[in-house]
């Protein structure tokens, strides 16, 4: 597992960067560069996905969805194809210290990744 990727699980799992942190063995400022970076790259791909969508001030509990994830691309198409998930993206998207997020984002990570090859 690369250190992206066990960021995003402990994402995934509504844990703080400080935790991750130690948990990872980095610095605090490096979890959160890996963050920053994966937030640049997912911003137009999530833009798109939910372009058109009116944002509701309703959301429904997405934990349950989040932290059942393998971080598997299939898992990805299943989380974001979700529209309680796309709901919350477009809630969201703009809360860059939001953990469930980070998760969602990696998710689109991994289906951009797929998709340029």
């Amino acid at each position: 597992m690369d250190k992206l990727q066990e960021i995003a699980k402990l994402r995934c799992m509504n844990k703080p960067v400080k935790y991750i942190a130690k948990r990872v063995g980095m610095d605090r400022d490096d979890v959160e560069k890996y963050i920053s970076d994966l937030i640049i790259k997912t911003d137009p791909f999530l833009k798109e996905i939910v372009k058109g969508r009116k944002a509701s001030s309703t959301l429904f509990d997405i934990s349950p969805l989040i932290e059942m994830s393998d971080l598997s691309v299939d898992y990805a198409k299943l989380l974001l194809g979700n529209e309680k998930v796309l709901d919350y993206v477009a809630v969201k998207m703009n809360d860059h210290h939001d953990r469930y997020m980070d998760c969602i984002r990696y998710h689109a990570y991994i289906l951009m990744k797929k998709e340029a090859k």
